[in-house]
């Protein structure tokens, strides 16, 4: 195994190095990196061109800027809102307007585990 994996950043244990990604023979960490990404951006095969994509995107993500980065999560998170507002009854009911007037994260209400399972089949978004 890579020594890159075995220390990862900030010393938590299983996450990756990042700073490989700078290294030209960094292949086995971005292998790793992918394996851990590949389910979370759904894809069902490890295809190169998707991999090669994939990593340079995130090589480039360690040169942003403070800005920048804030600049992306309040997008992400905004689409991830808006994604579960539209596609779970649950959240649809619970944060549909909020997301609709792009509320403060601040305002929105939390969910606790008798929440969750009481509406699990109206919080899913998996349609299967």
């Amino acid at each position: 195994m890579n020594d890159a994996l075995q220390y990862s950043y900030g010393h938590r244990p299983g996450a990756v190095d990042y700073t490989a990604f700078r290294n030209a023979d960094a292949t086995e960490t971005t292998l790793q990196s992918a394996l851990t990404t590949s389910a979370f951006y759904d894809c069902a095969t490890l295809d190169p061109a998707i991999l090669k994509q994939r990593t340079e995107e995130f090589a480039e993500h360690l040169s942003w800027s403070r800005a920048r980065i804030l600049e992306h999560q309040q997008t992400s998170l905004r689409q991830i809102l808006h994604h579960a507002a539209s596609k779970s009854p649950y959240f649809r009911d619970a944060i549909g307007k909020l997301v609709e007037t792009d509320a403060p994260l601040e305002s929105y209400p939390t969910m606790g585990k008798s929440i969750l399972m009481a509406e699990f089949d109206r919080i899913v978004t998996d349609p299967g």
